[in-house]
Order: C-alpha cells, then structure tokens, then sequence
C-alpha cells in the first residue's frame, strides 16, 4: 500500500512536470510564431512602401535604383576624356565639356514637367534627356551666331567632335536613356573670354 501511494504521487509530479514543460514550449512557440508573422507583415510593408515609390510631378512607378546620377557622370567624364587628342587636334588651348541638368543634377527647363528634379537618368518618367556640350576654342570666331549660340554643327572641326562625342556617349550602358542623336548630345562653341558662361551655369570643364 504504502509502495503504491508513491507511485501515485510520484507519477503526479511527473505529470506536473510534463505538463508545466508543454506550457512553457507552447507559450515559446506562440512567441515565436508572433515574432515571425510581425516580421512578414513588415516585409510586405517594406514591399508595398517599395511598389508605391512613384514620380511627384508625373505620377510614374519608379522601382529601378540604377544607374545613379553619379555613374551617369562618370560616363559622360570618360566618354569626353576619350576624345582628348581631337578636342587638341582643333587648338592646343581648345577646352571640351558639358553642362545641363546631369551637370547640375537638377531639371532646369521651366518648360519641362520634371523641373527642379533629377533628370529622367533612369528612364521610368519616359522623358529623355540630353547632354549639353561646350567647346571653348579660337574658332569660335569662324561661327556665325544664331539665336546667341554658336552652334558645333556649323564649323567642321567642332561638327566631326560632335559626331565623334556622340558616338562615344551611346556606347555607355549607363547613359542608355538618353535621348538619340542630334537631341542627345550637341555642342556650343565659346570664344576664350566667354568661357565663364556656360561654368557659371554649372557646367563642368572636363578636357583642359
């Protein structure tokens, strides 16, 4: 009798026991089931803010995070170094650069919808954008100017730059959107004394 009564209370305790562990894993797993969801939940939060990312002058999804303005430049500077040698076959003190909205990082054109911004650089506003370019040479004087501008095209030095630059520039895969031909990249030409004008609009001398 007396080896049964321990048994009996033995086996309670051993029950207690049992069932005090399979409250403390259930309570465990119900954290971390919490702990789990709370962590999805915050990643289709972050997905969502991420799909919901869109253009506050055009209302365009924007989902893509390269190429940055920075590799763009980089582009533009080494498609311009490349053509050294032709901006010093022109004159020794020729100056070759560009200015504009991916010089400044900013939209200038109070005509263009995305002024203020960061040019289209990425292509999901579905608006193109240029470069501007600059030769600061001595045959400046050669070119007659229309509308203020002395225009590349109209000297054949700075025309076979132009088209030379051009070429260079569509190759970049980081420069893919800009826009093609003639609209993506043209070049104005300033005598020696005028050279601080397109500078002092941002614009960046890049072959000195």
């Amino acid at each position: 009798m007396e080896i049964a009564e321990k048994i009996k209370k033995l086996s309670a305790h051993q029950w207690g026991g049992t069932r005090k562990y399979q409250q403390k894993n259930q309570i465990k797993h119900i954290e971390e089931n919490k702990s789990f969801n709370e962590g999805e939940n915050k990643q289709k939060v972050d997905e969502n803010k991420e799909k919901e990312r869109r253009c506050p002058k055009c209302n365009a999804i924007w989902k893509k995070k390269t190429p940055t303005l920075s590799q763009v430049r980089s582009a533009v500077k080494e498609s311009l170094l490349e053509h050294t040698e032709d901006v010093k076959s022109i004159s020794q003190d020729s100056q070759l650069g560009y200015s504009g909205s991916v010089a400044t990082g900013k939209v200038g054109n109070p005509k263009k919808i995305h002024k203020g911004m960061e040019p289209d650089i990425r292509g999901e506003c579905g608006k193109r954008y240029d470069i501007d370019g600059f030769l600061i040479s001595e045959i400046a004087k050669d070119i007659r100017p229309y509308k203020g501008k002395r225009w590349g095209k109209n000297h054949p030095d700075s025309k076979e730059l132009e088209l030379l630059v051009r070429k260079t520039l569509r190759l970049k895969p980081a420069l893919r959107y800009m826009e093609k031909g003639k609209k993506g990249f043209s070049i104005v030409v300033y005598r020696h004394e005028d050279a601080h004008k397109p500078v002092r609009k941002g614009g960046l001398i890049i072959v000195s």
